[in-house]
């Protein structure tokens, strides 16, 4: 399922839940590595590549701290 917005706390939850499988998790720490430099991240499906921009769809990475 997608979720709307993830950040640290809920990925460390859904990691200890293993609900994050390996090949996600280089992903994910990079992109929230990204967010300490100004960037904004979703992650999505990229044929909703215009629905993922409008907020629509996709999951926006959200960098706490």
């Amino acid at each position: 399922s997608v979720i709307p917005q993830l950040d640290k706390i809920l990925l460390e939850e859904m990691k200890n839940n293993n609900q994050v499988h390996t090949g996600m998790l280089p992903k994910l720490e990079n992109a929230f590595d990204a967010t300490t430099h100004d960037v904004e991240v979703m992650i999505g499906h990229a044929l909703s590549l215009e629905k993922i921009i409008s907020g629509q769809a996709g999951t926006r990475i959200v960098h706490a701290g």
